[in-house]
């Protein structure tokens, strides 16, 4: 079996991250809209905070679509892994390989 190195960043971690920032902007999108029912004529609200849930609504489909890019990525990571361990030994794999050079 190879030898798999992988590296600190996986792109389960970072799909992962993408997920909690889009329920993050869909949370923010369910709060405005309770504040907004609960305070139905009480509160007079300026047009620049009427546009919030515009941008709540691009930021959750937007980093939604990347979620489930970086999921795919995961998914045919992990299988490209499975298939490569099935080589020698005295080949060395490594995954997110990043050069620190400048």
């Amino acid at each position: 079996m190879a030898i798999v190195h992988k590296g600190k960043k996986t792109l389960n971690g970072q799909a992962n991250q993408y997920l909690l920032t889009s329920i993050a902007c869909v949370v923010m999108l369910i709060a405005y809209a309770f504040m907004m029912v609960q305070g139905q004529g009480d509160v007079e609200v300026n047009v620049v905070f009427m546009a919030l849930p515009v941008f709540w609504v691009i930021g959750a489909v937007f980093y939604f679509r990347k979620y489930k890019i970086f999921k795919a990525g995961a998914a045919g990571e992990s299988g490209l892994l499975e298939y490569v361990r099935k080589l020698p030994n005295q080949y060395h794999i490594f995954t997110n390989f990043q050069c620190l050079c400048h």
